[in-house]
């Protein structure tokens, strides 16, 4: 009977909490589990350091293999989408940097900042739709005013081990109820609605409230993403926003 795990992971830092975490809570199971990652050209250099050394999988392509080896794979911010073949012959678990099924799709927290939606994290089972699935467990985050896009996103990666390490065994021993959530509304972002979100109008009418929350979504530590064009030049001008919480 297969007792391997496999793990896919395009995070680097994530990768590291998530071994460091089996060490120091499941050393015993640290041995049944692989890690693969997905080809370079899909790993954002931010965070493939940590990963380059692990194997690279294509689960479209590779998916045989890995029914045949492995009796649970877990999607640990992996950019590759599963093929039905997959979540459909071998538990596939996904551990989701956003609150289920408010924050399916692309960077959860840049939407939740700018339209003000709850955010957390959420491990789910995985099926043929992307981030979609029966909910293992998941948990709510607050968005602190004076944090950007780059605080909300390092303090939901820090509740996504928590609840690794809170949910694991009772995954690898299949006790566990998974469950739908019918009553939230159900949003899913595309890569493309961010792209959108990014370019800033110049001459549309908004409060401050919510300039500010689209430039707190929008910026990322060094990373700024918002822009507008420069209406004599055309060149794309980008912003970041700095915020500060009051002298203590």
């Amino acid at each position: 009977m297969k007792s391997k795990y496999l793990v896919v992971t395009d995070n680097g830092p994530q990768y590291k909490a998530f071994i460091k975490m089996l060490e120091e809570k499941f050393p015993i199971e640290l041995s049944n589990f692989d890690f693969k990652k997905s080809a370079e050209s899909k790993i954002a250099k931010l965070y493939e350091e940590d990963i380059k050394h692990l194997e690279i999988v294509n689960v479209k392509e590779d998916y045989q293999f890995l029914i045949d080896n492995y009796s649970i794979i877990f999607s640990l911010h992996c950019k590759q989408i599963f093929p039905k073949e997959l979540v459909t012959s071998v538990k596939c678990i996904n551990i989701h940097p956003g609150y289920n099924p408010i924050n399916r799709g692309w960077y959860p927290q840049v939407f939740a900042i700018n339209y003000n939606l709850p955010i957390g994290a959420t491990i789910h089972e995985m099926d043929e739709l992307v981030d979609h699935g029966g909910i293992i467990d998941r948990q709510l985050l607050e968005i602190k005013p004076w944090e950007t896009s780059k605080e909300v996103y390092e303090n939901i990666l820090k509740l996504e081990i928590d609840l690794i390490e809170k949910n694991l065994l009772k995954i690898l021993d299949n006790a566990y109820t998974a469950y739908y959530d019918k009553d939230s509304k159900e949003n899913f972002f595309t890569r493309q609605a961010y792209k959108n979100l990014c370019e800033i109008n110049l001459n549309e009418t908004v409060t401050y409230g919510d300039a500010i929350n689209r430039l707190r979504a929008l910026s990322h530590g060094k990373y700024s993403n918002a822009y507008f064009i420069d209406e004599k030049t055309k060149e794309k001008i980008f912003l970041n926003i700095v915020l500060k919480q009051t002298d203590q």
